[in-house]
């Protein structure tokens, strides 16, 4: 496992690697989260302590929502990054972006979308225009 987590971060060595990973405590930053959150861990969690995701959750204290999702053997997503069942993981992901993210007007009034235009702003052209929306493809 320290061999993987040497590759994963980059290093070297054991105390270049613990370095490393210090770098990503979130204690300064977490309760800056402003946006809901969705945490996925397995049950047989094996590249780290489970009860991790669970602290995270409670440093999350600006986080419009939080959701933590522990998969469990009987279902068979219990593995790290759901291996051999990511199906579930993309359920659960696709079905909490719907349920959550999509059904928050406010959020996406206010934010940001691809290309930097505004959601308001994109569907009020998209009116504007002769009600075709087009798309572009190569052939």
């Amino acid at each position: 496992m320290i061999g993987n987590a040497k590759w994963t971060f980059g290093t070297t060595s054991l105390a270049e690697l613990i370095k490393r990973a210090g770098e990503f405590d979130d204690a300064a930053w977490a309760e800056r989260i402003d946006a809901h959150v969705l945490v996925l861990v397995g049950e047989d969690e094996h590249f780290f302590d489970r009860r991790l995701a669970h602290g995270f959750l409670e440093r999350l204290t600006s986080a419009r929502s939080t959701r933590l999702r522990e998969f469990r053997r009987e279902e068979g997503g219990h593995l790290h990054c759901r291996n051999g069942a990511i199906h579930l993981a993309h359920e659960e992901i696709f079905d909490w972006i719907r349920r959550t993210v999509l059904s928050d007007a406010d959020l996406l009034a206010q934010r940001t979308f691809a290309g930097g235009v505004p959601r308001k702003h994109a569907e009020e052209s998209a009116e504007q225009s002769d009600g075709v929306r087009s798309t572009t493809s190569t052939s």
